[in-house]
């Protein structure tokens, strides 16, 4: 478990929270090869490479698997995901991620943006996204996208982006090999009943039934 307040490159990080990454003193948030876990990437901002940048990348390079990534600041010019002498299939590769809330310095909501990227350069499995638009519409012309849920998150009252029981995201995502064992970022088991929620958090909640009074 860990908190992160500022750029990291070639690491393994799961269970941590990158949280207001100062917006001008950062290169990257995420830089070259890194790959993270079930965690929360929050209120972020790097200026020069956007959130990840893939550089002289190869394929699975930078994978985020269960993350969110929620009210992220990147800059308007280089979006969410940049790549540089990349192309090479995949470098940058995110499963069962929530993107949302994202609006870059100009205003835009963009929770799907990137630069510089060629074809194949990201590959986006059972994520869901809000607000694909922003500066950046060729991005999706790059992007390998599957099984994506067009649908807000609908996070628990009291911040900190845990899902409600009726959340469209639960059970959305992709049950991966050894997945079974994994901790969410709160702790809790990361597989319900054989099913795995999208983002940082496995909802453990049940939704609240409807109750009939008879007189």
């Amino acid at each position: 478990d860990c908190t992160v307040r500022g750029s990291v490159c070639e690491s393994a990080a799961t269970r941590c929270v990158f949280q207001d990454v100062d917006y001008a003193a950062a290169y990257a948030v995420f830089f070259n090869q890194n790959w993270v876990t079930n965690s929360l990437i929050v209120r972020c901002g790097a200026s020069l490479r956007g959130i990840a940048y893939a550089y002289n990348a190869m394929p699975g390079d930078t994978e985020f698997v269960n993350c969110t990534f929620a009210d992220n600041v990147p800059d308007a010019y280089w979006g969410l995901f940049t790549s540089a002498n990349a192309g090479n299939g995949n470098p940058i590769r995110a499963v069962n991620c929530i993107f949302t809330g994202t609006v870059d310095s100009q205003g835009v909501a963009a929770d799907l943006t990137g630069r510089n990227l060629k074809a194949g350069d990201v590959k986006l499995d059972h994520c869901a996204y809000g607000a694909a638009g922003g500066s950046f519409a060729a991005f999706w012309t790059n992007v390998d996208a599957s099984s994506f849920v067009w649908a807000k998150p609908r996070f628990a009252k009291g911040g900190g982006c845990q899902l409600r029981p009726s959340s469209p995201l639960r059970g959305k995502g992709l049950l991966l090999d050894g997945m079974a064992d994994d901790l969410d970022l709160a702790g809790k088991p990361r597989v319900r009943d054989g099913k795995v929620d999208l983002g940082c958090y496995q909802c453990w909640t049940d939704p609240l039934g409807v109750l009939f009074l008879v007189r």
